[in-house]
């Protein structure tokens, strides 16, 4: 027990309730006015997605410090003990619970931060496709062309290879064309070059080619080799039906064979003994 003299100088608002609400209120206006606000700000110069979540975080922090310096000035360091230790076994056993939410989470600031891909673009994960249409800290929107929208914890994309087909604003398609064994190789070449070239999707730099690149069963592999600049799904299909298109009217014109594979099927007569 303190003496009388020890205990006269300590402040009245001690140990009172009123002082652990108003700490409190106090540091919830600061981080509602100041921190929270300001956080956004610096964060959006780094990083648009991030800041609103980051801000909310750090408002969230605040809230909870200005709690624990309310009950440490109002002289409840006991309470505060049994809080810290029902609250470490509750974080154990939440996190545990947790585990994989929290992955997700984690994983959506990794995201956020390196950026391997950013809202509408066009990603490849596993045998899956789509444009990403929203990111966010724990899972990410991803829109396929089947227009299904999926939502994708963040963990199962950090956790996989991302293909982005677009990150450069370049797009490399390749057609793989056959021609007759009978058939002029230059003069298909020189054919499906000219319909390259005046297709306003493909890219004059770099140059667009054709390539001898199979001698198969039925026909001659021709592979035709073309840029996209700010490529997109679309585009990228709307080119492939362009040129396949063309090259079939145009090798018809020419007289130049597509061949499709055969089958030739002999053996003996089948008999039946009865």
């Amino acid at each position: 027990m303190l003496p009388d003299s020890v205990m006269k100088s300590i402040p009245e608002w001690v140990n009172d309730p009123a002082t652990v609400l108003a700490v409190t209120i106090a540091f919830y206006v600061v981080g509602k006015l100041i921190v929270k606000p300001l956080s956004v700000t610096l964060i959006s110069r780094k990083n648009e997605l991030l800041a609103p979540s980051a801000g909310s975080m750090l408002f969230a922090l605040t809230v909870v410090i200005g709690l624990i310096s309310g009950l440490t000035a109002a002289g409840y360091q006991e309470t505060l003990s049994i809080l810290g230790a029902v609250a470490a076994g509750g974080t154990f056993a939440i996190g545990f619970a947790m585990r994989d939410t929290l992955s997700a989470f984690v994983a959506g600031i990794f995201i956020l931060l390196d950026k391997p891909f950013t809202q509408g673009d066009w990603i490849e994960w596993g045998d899956r496709t789509g444009r990403v249409k929203e990111i966010n800290i724990r899972t990410t929107r991803v829109e396929t062309f089947n227009s299904e929208m999926l939502t994708v914890p963040n963990n199962e994309l950090s956790t996989n290879t991302i293909k982005n087909p677009v990150a450069n604003n370049h797009l490399r398609g390749t057609t793989m064309i056959g021609i007759g064994y009978d058939d002029d190789i230059e003069e298909a070449k020189e054919i499906i070059l000219d319909i390259l070239t005046d297709i306003d999707m493909v890219a004059d730099d770099p140059e667009p080619a054709v390539v001898l690149t199979d001698l198969n069963e039925s026909d001659i592999g021709l592979q035709a080799r073309y840029w996209l600049e700010d490529p997109t799904r679309g585009k990228y299909v709307k080119t492939r039906e362009t040129l396949l298109q063309q090259v079939k009217e145009r090798f018809e014109e020419a007289g130049i064979d597509i061949p499709y594979p055969t089958r030739t099927i002999a053996g003996d007569s089948l008999t039946v003994d009865r």
